[in-house]
């Protein structure tokens, strides 16, 4: 391999490193990651999951009762939290609704409590 090529691949690799490095801290793969888990769960109608994290009664409701093609909208940024636990705001229909993520791995975070 010529020198050009080695010099290429490695300013391929270097900008490849930093778009995923913006990618994961930039604060736009968390709310990706909760309207993608809380359309999962809404989709395939989970009923053991929205008990698991509904806060109460009537949040459990409303997931239940949510048609299985209605989606998250409007997922706020960040509103507070610390470096494994974040809350945010988002949509759900008519409804305004509270989320808390957890840092459960290295990049994965989970949707675990839900509060209308």
């Amino acid at each position: 391999m010529t020198n050009k090529k080695i010099i290429c691949s490695y300013l391929l690799l270097a900008v490849l490193g930093i778009t995923v490095y913006i990618y994961f801290y930039s604060g736009s793969y968390i709310p990706q990651r909760l309207d993608s888990q809380i359309n999962e769960i809404i989709k395939n109608h989970d009923v053991k999951t929205m008990k698991k994290i509904a806060s109460n009664n009537e949040t459990f409701h409303l997931l239940e009762n949510t048609t299985r093609n209605e989606r998250v909208r409007n997922t706020s940024d960040s509103e507070g939290g610390n470096s494994s636990s974040l809350y945010y705001t988002t949509r759900l229909g008519n409804h305004n609704i509270n989320v808390v993520m957890s840092k459960i791995g290295v990049l994965t975070w989970q949707v675990v409590e839900i509060s209308k």
